[in-house]
């Protein structure tokens, strides 16, 4: 079947994706960062952008890559991402991953936020208290949602919220913050203080998931252009960060 074109769309889509995963500990510390990115290409217009390449940033050497087999691996090399095989075009509509990387590391700069926690014992429950910082000034973290379990038999109370919203769901609370980023003003910091009665392992771990249009290896497309014809293509970049954390006792 005919593949329908948008004209109003690019030919060529490059989507540039991570998933972060950090183990945090609750008195300050951090077990590992573990960074997976991926480089998407997607063709809407096969007549356009069925053979099209990318000359890239050179490699950031922190990470770890592989490319997909179909990539001619000596044009990598040099920058180039380009298909091995001149009649194994994309396929129309069709995300491909035709680059990975991976970075393993205990170095807390890959952690956007700066998380304490203080739980306190007593009153036939715990008080926990949650201070939260945004550190890297290069990224705006989007939906940063904080949940702590919390059973419906147990009681609870918020004590403090500096910054979001708190919701409780039966099974858990929820504290959501629309925007954080450390380039000043009030986003850059938040609190929270609540109070359950229970015990301290019933609210350790708690989970801290968000995402960021920017992404830590550092990729950029610098042109794209038709592997045979070398002919420029227009093309457009999007780009997203998503941040899975758990803060441990």
């Amino acid at each position: 079947p005919a593949v329908v074109v948008n004209p109003l769309v690019e030919p060529v889509h490059v989507h540039i994706e991570e998933k972060v995963k950090a183990t945090l500990q609750a008195e300050g510390g951090i077990d590992e960062v573990d960074v997976q990115g991926t480089f998407f290409v997607t063709v809407t217009d096969p007549n356009k952008g069925g053979l099209a390449a990318f000359r890239i940033s050179p490699e950031d050497k922190r990470f770890k890559t592989k490319v997909h087999p179909n990539i001619n691996r000596g044009s990598y090399t040099n920058n180039i991402l380009e298909l091995r095989d001149s009649t194994r075009a994309y396929t129309p509509n069709t995300p491909a991953a035709i680059l990975k990387w991976r970075l393993q590391t205990k170095d807390e700069d890959y952690c956007p936020l700066s998380i304490s926690c203080w739980p306190s014992i007593g009153n036939g429950g715990v008080t926990l208290t949650i201070e939260v910082e945004a550190t890297d000034a290069t990224r705006v973290l989007e939906d940063v949602h904080f949940s702590f379990t919390c059973p419906s038999h147990v009681s609870h109370q918020i004590v403090r919220v500096e910054g979001g919203e708190v919701q409780y769901d039966g099974i858990s609370l929820h504290w959501r913050l629309p925007q954080m980023s450390a380039n000043g003003g009030d986003t850059s910091t938040a609190t929270l203080e609540f109070f359950a009665a229970t015990d301290v392992n019933t609210v350790l771990p708690f989970s801290v998931e968000m995402y960021s249009t920017t992404n830590l290896c550092e990729l950029e497309v610098e042109e794209c252009f038709h592997m045979e014809k070398k002919e420029p293509i227009v093309y457009a970049v999007s780009r997203r960060t998503d941040y899975m954390l758990t803060v441990r006792a």
